[in-house]
């Protein structure tokens, strides 16, 4: 049952990493620096953005793309107006748009640095992607004079390519580069820290991790990262440290809703580990803070229960599963499961055949594919 349990969990840590990795991204110094600048006029699709339009379709014309993002009347643009619109248009994720622009950028000035980099960015984030020419449009970036502060990402952007490749030693090289270009970019440690961890140089994982909590001592995400790390490799007295400084820290943010929220994702993530460690006791006090937070998630009832099952608790354990499964009948053939073996324990037999029925009948049932993948930025 300890095994069912632990892959379960592990299955529901997934799910909530990347709600957390959506909401908790930090901004590095060089963000932070320029979303405190004046803002600037608002593009039309600013505006529309702002009012719910819905801007970004594939194959953008680039008079379309004028039209969104450059400001300016009349339609001869200089190339200062056109390259704000491409950055306007990338910052705001309409990539399609942010190619046309670049394009016509670089058919003005074939040797921008800046042009290119706008365009690798433009070509790797649009529909459908196009890594291998957004990698020659970087390192045609990389090997022009420099026309601004971009270098380090544009780095990022190709060890990120290559690591999509599985080249994780060429992922680290331009990485380092990354690092020289700019030392105080947060998200290259992270990026860094992963792909050193892969490779089971945990020292140097170690140590990145440090860094990016040296560099924002009070960012939420690289604790939590640091505690993932320390977790895999069985420094689970570490890893509880961390955690609970996600949470505490959590609790002195200013949004109370959104801090919550990553609260309720750490302590399901502390109840994991605690279970893992045969503290059952704390990882029900740390699911049920989850709870007492999210309320309405039925994994979170599910976790309980199962650790109410391993302590014996069958009532408590019986009206957990009856929660999750209200919350999601036809979704959860783990809550089935566990409530199956409450029942049984129960001594009642004939409920708990119903139960496994049901669940083997949701586990048969063809997964619903999605109709096309989001690509990650």
């Amino acid at each position: 049952m300890r095994e069912r349990f632990h892959r379960y969990l592990a299955t529901v840590s997934a799910i909530s990493l990347f709600l957390l990795l959506s909401s908790a991204c930090e901004k590095s110094p060089q963000t932070k620096q320029a979303s405190e600048k004046e803002p600037e006029k608002k593009s039309r699709a600013e505006d529309k953005l702002f009012n719910g339009g819905v801007i970004g379709y594939a194959r953008t014309s680039y008079k379309d793309a004028c039209r969104n993002w450059v400001v300016g009347s009349g339609n001869n643009y200089s190339y200062e107006q056109i390259l704000k619109g491409a950055e306007k248009a990338n910052e705001f994720n309409d990539f399609e748009s942010g190619k046309a622009l670049a394009l016509e950028l670089i058919s003005r000035k074939p040797q921008s640095s800046k042009a290119h980099f706008l365009l690798g960015k433009a070509m790797y984030n649009c529909i459908g992607g196009k890594e291998t020419e957004a990698l020659v449009e970087f390192k045609k970036c990389l090997s022009l004079p420099s026309e601004g502060n971009y270098q380090a990402e544009a780095c990022e952007y190709l060890a990120r390519i290559y690591y999509e490749r599985s080249e994780l030693d060429e992922a680290l090289k331009w990485l380092d580069k990354s690092v020289d270009y700019d030392p105080e970019h947060v998200s290259v440690y992270r990026f860094r820290a992963v792909i050193y961890s892969d490779k089971k140089l945990f020292e140097k994982a170690e140590a990145d991790f440090n860094k990016c909590i040296e560099l924002n001592p009070r960012g939420l995400m690289s604790y939590y990262n640091r505690a993932k790390f320390y977790e895999s490799i069985g420094k689970n007295k570490e890893a509880l440290a961390d955690y609970d400084r996600v949470i505490v820290n959590a609790r002195r943010s200013g949004n109370a809703t959104k801090e919550e929220d990553r609260q309720a994702v750490v302590f399901k993530h502390k109840a994991k580990l605690l279970s893992k460690m045969g503290r059952w006791e704390e990882a029900i006090d740390s699911i049920s803070a989850a709870i007492a937070i999210s309320k309405l998630l039925p994994e979170d009832y599910t976790i309980r229960g199962e650790l109410y099952l391993e302590l014996r608790e069958y009532d408590k354990a019986l009206a957990d599963f009856n929660q999750a499964l209200e919350l999601s009948p036809t979704m959860a053939p783990e809550a089935y499961l566990g409530r199956a073996s409450a029942y049984e324990h129960l001594g009642k037999k004939e409920l708990a055949d119903l139960d496994r029925k049901q669940a083997a009948s949701i586990k048969a049932a063809p997964a619903e594919k999605p109709i096309y993948d989001i690509k990650r930025d």
